[in-house]
């Protein structure tokens, strides 16, 4: 359950990650809508209001968001993610937890993918 007043906060399991392996992305404190998902963005153009996502999922892990996710949880975007590239070629990256199908980011964490 999400404590009252607790602000969303979003990691990554690691800093740094190799082509093809699977991004860690771990959340807490999140509302928890039925259509949040998490949105995978280049560094360079990270606006999610603006700029396009590469790959992204529900975060209740349903292609569709039948399941609303849990407000603390983990999910691997990794070759089943929707959208493209992947694997994510060598650059910086941010993610997003974003809000009920749209683009309103509660909470972002950057990360690396090297070759």
């Amino acid at each position: 359950m999400r404590a009252k007043g607790a602000k969303p906060r979003l990691t990554t399991y690691k800093r740094s990650y190799a082509a093809g392996e699977p991004i860690e992305v771990l959340w807490e404190n999140a509302p928890a809508n039925r259509w949040d998902w998490l949105g995978v963005y280049k560094a360079s153009a990270a606006d999610p209001m603006v700029d396009s996502y590469l790959i992204w999922q529900y975060t209740g892990a349903a292609a569709s968001g039948t399941m609303a996710g849990p407000p603390a949880g983990a999910l691997a975007l990794d070759d089943t993610a929707w959208g493209e590239p992947w694997p994510l070629p060598s650059g910086k990256y941010k993610v997003f937890y974003l809000l009920a199908d749209g683009y309103e980011s509660v909470a972002g964490a950057s990360f690396t993918v090297t070759m």
